[in-house]
């Protein structure tokens, strides 16, 4: 059963607004760019995997992109994780073309494509580190200890793995997305002893599902970006970087002639995801291009949002999740 669907990270929303509000122009420009075909690269990977699951027999509770506390302020991330009453499992994704070398010494990842070497972690290291952290986030919580496997699934079915000879863990830990069904089978059949009762297995459910918590990150200050050189108003939908113009309750593009609905949700979200969750009535005139203090007040109030305080220091509070039901 699928406990948590796979959804597109925060971090894409994320890059896609940077680069729809970052001139062309911006030294950081090619970061952002480069930094958001990589994302996609990894998220499409992890789809392509669901496809695998669907082939498995069995009684497994499926979570994926969790990410839970280890201590204090620190999180760890898990790609895909299985749960059942006889062991664990942790699947880490990775959608690398080309030729991967997996080197155990130094404990790299040697990737090469069209005559050039990349480096990258080693995934293997990756896996083993969540699989320590987990065992220690299910001691913090007073779970009974179960096996934890792990397991580094190469999702482009066109690249081929190579190691050394004599490295026979990653003949255990890597493989190809179509072997999926039979890696995880072959672990099932190795745990056949119930380790955790009933309320054991609800009990890591729940936790999981209660501290899991999706990395919001300050993309401005990761790329050294400063607010003020983002494009303002609101962009076309088609265009993305022609500002509308508002006529007959309407929103209409100058360029292309099309007209939109709610143009400025996007534009909210897009402040919410580049500035912060919350805005006032200067701040989204001076975000959204727009000159009146009644309209602007209109325009927050019609989308019923959350907001604290009185008069001229009301701040509003912006939320994906209601944001996005005003697009759908």
């Amino acid at each position: 059963m699928i406990r948590k669907e796979r959804k597109l990270p925060i971090m894409i929303r994320k890059l896609e607004a940077l680069q729809r509000r970052l001139p062309i122009s911006h030294p950081a420009r090619k970061k952002v760019d480069e930094e958001l075909a990589k994302c996609y690269a990894g998220f499409r990977g992890e789809l392509s995997i669901d496809y695998q699951l669907s082939f498995l027999e069995g009684e497994y509770e499926i979570f994926h992109d969790i990410r839970i506390p280890f201590r204090e302020s620190s999180f760890f991330q898990m790609d895909i994780l299985f749960v059942t009453t006889r062991f664990l499992l942790i699947i880490e994704v990775k959608n690398i073309a080309g030729i991967l070398f997996f080197e155990p010494n130094f404990h790299q990842l040697i990737r090469t494509m069209n005559e050039k070497e990349d480096i990258f972690p080693d995934p293997i290291l990756q896996v083993k580190k969540h699989m320590f952290q987990l065992q220690a986030w299910l001691k913090h919580h007073q779970l009974p200890l179960l096996p934890i496997e792990a397991l580094v699934v190469i999702s482009n079915p066109s690249t081929l793995i190579r190691t050394n000879p004599h490295y026979e863990n990653i003949y255990r830990i890597v493989t190809h997305a179509a072997n999926l069904p039979t890696k995880v089978s072959t672990i099932n059949s190795n745990f056949q002893n119930e380790l955790w009762t009933k309320k054991d297995l609800c009990k890591m459910l729940r936790l999981v599902q209660k501290e899991h918590t999706e990395a919001d990150y300050d993309i401005l200050n990761r790329f050294q970006i400063a607010s003020s050189v983002l494009l303002t108003g609101i962009l076309c939908l088609d265009c993305h970087d022609a500002v509308l113009m508002r006529k007959r309750e309407r929103w209409l593009c100058p360029r292309c002639g099309k007209s939109f609905k709610n143009a400025h949700i996007q534009a909210l979200m897009d402040y919410r995801l580049l500035i912060g969750p919350t805005i006032t009535n200067e701040q989204l005139r001076s975000f959204l291009g727009i000159s009146s203090v009644n309209k602007a007040s209109k325009l927050l109030v019609s989308l019923n949002l959350h907001s604290s305080g009185a008069k001229r220091n009301r701040v509003y509070h912006l939320s994906l999740d209601e944001l996005m039901r005003y697009l759908s």
